[in-house]
């Protein structure tokens, strides 16, 4: 089998000139002057009053510096990969063993991570151009053993994987080898997603009365977990497992959404709630709810008969903008395109794919939301029969995907596209 590797720039789309460069995008946050010494002061007294009583009530845990909310746009657009995507790569998975089901895949400088807990219940690492270069599994009971890997978090950094088993209620760490590094048991807690920062775990829990908790530990020194309340809707929904926290653009807060909320609330590393992302959208449900115990396939009939539009559980943060899945009232889930520096929300029927040429896209995939890339995970079959299809003059890369000897019952290919810093056609 050939592997490859293509990067295509937006601008050289139509070349056959290509880049293979593929460094995740960082950058700070935009200044946004939300401080209160940007505040207009002709308002005087009240504003100095304001500011004291503020000042008085703050505390670590709910420091709001932003509080931003985005009208959704009634015209429903069509737009373009090369508008809101800068390049590409299309990466084979190496087929020296079978990936059952990608169920969460994490992308890093170097590394692809994949968790398949619907078939194998194995972890795989692969290299960033699809090689693989091991694979976890060790099921059972004992040390550093699993029965259900229910979630995966990767520090690069320390070259550790950190892996969720609910059934044993612990947290495993792993080396790249799949060697056994040590492992925390949780102390009665439901953990729902989890990611790593800079040495800390950071997890979303919940209690026994299903509040919502954020978990901070460092899962090297053995110190006791320190635990954070987080927003909650006032309403519970069982019957899926949705993503709670996604890493932001620059990867230096992280954001937390509660299932079928619709907010976002920034946190820090330390824990504290830093700003908040609210859509004006149908607020009636989250009252409607509130109190309720709602079984999954209770939600969307509901959602259907009252004409909601739901913000859901994929989210993907860039710098000047952001793209969140959305279910709405007439039966069909879609995308919200969001502008960070006009508060608008455009509702996306179709990506029209301009770019690999191979489909276009309806939807955020749930089984990657990580920053700054918008990935698709499709199988070997899949593309085969579109590359079938396809006219010649249709893509530059027709060619090369063809002569890249993909095999119906070879591993899954992903598509990474990487995602613009700012989209000139909503500024306009």
């Amino acid at each position: 089998m050939t592997y490859i590797n293509i990067s295509m720039r937006n601008q050289d789309r139509f070349s056959n000139e290509n880049n293979t460069n593929f460094e995740p995008y960082s950058k700070p946050l935009k200044n946004r002057n939300y401080s209160l010494d940007s505040i207009c002061w002709p308002l005087y007294p009240f504003t100095l009053w304001m500011i004291i009583i503020l000042s008085s009530c703050s505390n670590r845990k709910s420091d709001l510096q932003f509080q931003d909310v985005y009208t959704l746009d009634k015209e429903v657009i069509d737009i373009s990969a090369s508008e809101i995507f800068e390049s590409f790569q299309i990466i084979p998975l190496e087929t020296k063993e079978i990936i059952g089901e990608i169920n969460n895949l994490i992308v890093t400088e170097n590394h692809l991570v994949i968790l398949d807990n619907a078939k194998t219940k194995s972890i795989f690492l692969h290299a960033i151009d699809g090689s693989q270069l091991g694979v976890i599994h060790p099921l059972g009971e004992g040390p550093g053993e699993y029965l259900f890997p229910a979630s995966i978090a990767y520090s690069e950094q320390e070259e550790s994987i950190l892996v969720y088993c609910s059934l044993l209620g612990k947290i495993i760490n792993y080396d790249l080898n799949g060697e056994f590094l040590g492992e925390y048991f949780l102390s009665g807690e439901s953990v729902s997603d989890l990611i790593v920062f800079k040495g800390n775990l950071y997890m979303t829990l919940k209690d026994g009365e299903g509040r919502n908790i954020l978990g901070i530990l460092n899962y090297k020194d053995g110190r006791e977990m320190e635990k954070i309340p987080l927003p909650n809707n006032g309403f519970k929904v069982s019957g899926i497992k949705p993503q709670y926290i996604y890493k932001s653009h620059n990867e230096e807060s992280f954001y937390f959404k509660d299932i079928y909320s619709n907010s976002l609330s920034e946190v820090n590393m330390t824990g504290e709630i830093i700003g908040q992302k609210t859509f004006d959208l149908n607020k009636d449900y989250i009252t409607d709810w509130k109190g309720r115990s709602l079984r999954f396939d209770e939600i969307i009939p509901e959602i259907q008969a009252r004409g909601y539009i739901v913000i859901t559980d994929e989210f993907i943060d860039s710098e000047g903008y952001f793209l969140i899945n959305t279910e709405e009232g007439k039966g069909s889930g879609g995308m919200l395109l969001v502008d960070k520096e006009t508060y608008s929300a455009k509702p996306v029927r179709n990506i029209i794919n301009d770019m690999d040429g191979l489909y276009s896209y309806t939807s955020i995939l749930g089984n990657s939301t990580n920053p700054g890339y918008f990935i698709v995970s499709m199988e070997p079959s899949i593309i085969n029969l579109r590359l079938d299809q396809m006219e010649v003059g249709l893509s530059p890369y027709l060619q090369k995907l063809r002569s890249a000897g993909l095999q119906n019952d070879d591993n899954p290919v992903l598509i990474i596209y990487k995602m613009k810093t700012s989209i000139e056609s909503l500024e306009k």
